[in-house]
């Protein structure tokens, strides 16, 4: 008699996936360029404005059974205009179908309630944004190797 062979079968691994979320068509450039720069070796995804990306996470099209289309990270403007970065990590965090996401606030803004506020709603990290195209590649690096490892190729 032969024993039998069983064949765990392992996730498949899937590509790192990053959105974007600010009102600066700039910012968001430079986020693309960053990436390009680090090697980033997975999909970046960048919204203009907080209903967008609200409308892509929250919308009628997600499939609790397959969230490939989800990111593994949002990178979140704090001041836009119709719905404040605030609002929507609020109503992430507020949202059981998306609340595990991390979420990292990206900001101008200098003010300490700002920080704990969001730290309070549950922002995973809080990054003031650089003036420096060499800071902000540092920054975007930093932000890869912690939250998608494995799709940091530089």
């Amino acid at each position: 008699m032969t024993p039998e062979t069983t064949h765990a079968t392992l996730p498949e691994a899937r590509e790192c996936i990053i959105w974007v979320v600010d009102d600066s068509n700039a910012d968001l450039l430079l986020a693309e360029e960053a990436c390009r720069n680090v090697h980033f070796q997975g999909r970046l995804r960048t919204f203009t404005s907080g209903p967008a990306v609200l409308q892509e996470l929250l919308g009628e099209e997600w499939d609790e059974e397959h969230p490939q289309h989800l990111p593994d990270l949002l990178i979140l403007d704090l001041n836009m205009p119709a719905v404040s970065g605030r609002d929507i990590l609020r109503i992430i965090k507020q949202n059981e179908k998306v609340r595990d996401i991390p979420v990292v606030m990206l900001t101008n803004s200098m003010s300490v309630t700002d920080r704990c506020v969001c730290t309070a709603i549950g922002a995973s990290d809080y990054c003031r944004k650089p003036h420096d195209y060499l800071e902000f590649v540092a920054l975007v690096k930093l932000l890869i190797r912690k939250w998608c490892p494995a799709a940091c190729g530089g």
